[in-house]
């Protein structure tokens, strides 16, 4: 994989239980630019809105 990609994205990660989300966080944050963080859907579309112009890719949970 080419770690030049990954060091300039944002990454938007909503995932409920709060033990996976932050250890997953943390793996991602050492891997790409920025890791914005959300524990539901709605809080997760608020973060989006708010940070829409920099966040390159989604990463969600779907059985929450």
């Amino acid at each position: 994989m080419n770690k030049e990609i990954l060091e300039n994205i944002s990454v938007l990660y909503v995932e409920d239980e709060n033990d996976v989300r932050e250890f997953t966080a943390k793996l991602l944050g050492s891997l790409v630019k920025k890791v914005y963080t959300a524990a539901n859907g709605l809080e997760g579309l608020e973060t989006f809105k708010e940070n829409s112009s920099s966040i390159d890719l989604i990463v969600s949970d779907i059985n929450m």
